[in-house]
């Protein structure tokens, strides 16, 4: 699995503004930082937001050459809409450009995560919020991941209660 890569994407909406972003990195297989992106998306749907933060993800893994992806999201919604999105389905466009996107010429698996195993791409994308920019590619980790980096790294997770 050395050659693979992972990204983590995640998308929010401002409850004041109505605004909406998303963000996300692209990690190795031993999880340092390779790459992440920010993104304000403008007034949206929190789906909408997450869907692009999947697109931009793999669009970025498939341009630095990356050709075994998983990609983790921490949205069921987002996750089935890719799998299940008919030509009725209202993002059926996104949904069928990421289709189209993850059958190309690689290995990409999409998963479905807990929302607590996906704090890095979290915080990207609620520091896009107040981004001077609409867009940032960032290739040097910002300061604001270190904590969350090494929590990932040490692979420590979080309790969660589960109703069944």
């Amino acid at each position: 699995m050395t050659d693979w890569v992972k990204i983590d994407v995640d998308g929010v909406v401002a409850k004041q503004s109505g605004q909406a972003a998303y963000g996300g990195l692209i990690r190795s297989a031993q999880g340092k930082w390779l790459s992440g992106f920010r993104h304000q998306v403008g007034s949206s749907s929190i789906l909408v937001a997450k869907l692009w933060g999947i697109w931009k993800g793999l669009q970025l893994a498939w341009m630095h050459g990356h050709r075994r992806v998983i990609l983790e999201t921490d949205s069921a919604e987002a996750f089935q809409a890719i799998q299940k999105a008919t030509p009725l389905h209202p993002q059926f466009n996104i949904c069928q450009e990421l289709w189209d996107l993850l059958h190309q010429d690689w290995e990409c698996d999409v998963q479905l995560i807990w929302r607590e195993a996906n704090g890095c791409a979290d915080i990207l994308a609620k520091e896009a919020l107040g981004m001077a920019t609409q867009s940032e590619i960032l290739f040097v980790e910002p300061p604001s991941l270190a904590l969350a980096l090494v929590f990932d790294l040490q692979e420590t997770g979080s309790s969660r209660v589960v109703q069944l």
